[in-house]
């Protein structure tokens, strides 16, 4: 979204000599360095108290930008090629800070991947520890959320008669708390679980870079004047 937005804001602009652009591009590598050094995760759980830390899903997400960010400048290069073949210039005429600011942006993903990657090898991450969930608290929140489940059940006939909710007054309940604390332990488990990641299969990683370069090609002409301007037959922008 960075990289396409700053493209759109050149072939938008004016000047030919504008370098606003290296603003956005310095403050993100900033602050995607800040955050996958753990620092965000760290100001996040001191402020909750402890009650929100890293899951292994935003560790895993922590990981994948290592090899995640650099699709996208495949995209880049596939538009590059398409206006080759067409005869067409490999950059729009007067926005040659076009192809500077997708130079910049991929030595700052190579450098930012370097410093984070750095920073892991040293041990200078500031991560939280994952949250430890005791069996008192799995009880409690057990408990918690079949009395929520039991009071939003709809009810077929109002009766007058006080009377107290069948799944707290049957012996069944220690069963359901019972069920319920698995069910809990079971999703803590996935999510702060200790095991080392896998390696994906090759259609998770395939997916995942088709997905990127489809995302990209489709935001450089939404917000690049059309299909016609990306491609270089229009080399005028829309008012």
């Amino acid at each position: 979204a960075r990289l396409m937005l700053i493209l759109a804001d050149i072939s938008q602009s004016t000047s030919d000599s504008d370098l606003t652009f290296l603003v956005p591009i310095v403050s993100g590598v900033v602050w995607n360095v800040f955050v996958r050094a753990g620092a965000f995760d760290r100001f996040v759980a001191v402020i909750t108290r402890g009650r929100r830390t890293p899951t292994r899903c935003s560790l895993l997400l922590q990981q994948a930008k290592y090899c995640m960010g650099y699709p996208r400048f495949m995209a880049v290069g596939a538009v590059v090629l398409a206006r080759w073949c067409s005869r067409n210039p490999l950059i729009p005429e007067g926005r040659e800070n076009m192809a500077l600011a997708v130079l910049i942006l991929f030595l700052c993903e190579i450098g930012e991947d370097l410093v984070s990657f750095s920073l892991e090898r040293l041990n200078c991450r500031v991560l939280p520890k994952q949250r430890h969930i005791s069996e008192e608290e799995l009880q409690m929140m057990a408990a918690a959320q079949l009395r929520v489940s039991s009071i939003c059940e709809p009810q077929g006939a109002v009766s007058i008669v006080p009377s107290s909710s069948p799944a707290w007054s049957s012996n069944d309940s220690t069963k359901q708390i019972r069920d319920q604390c698995w069910k809990l332990r079971a999703s803590f488990a996935f999510a702060y679980g200790e095991k080392n990641f896998e390696t994906l299969p090759f259609w998770a990683h395939f997916a995942a870079v088709m997905t990127t370069q489809f995302h990209t090609v489709l935001f450089m002409i939404l917000l690049g004047n059309g299909l016609n301007y990306v491609l270089g037959f229009c080399h005028d922008t829309y008012d």
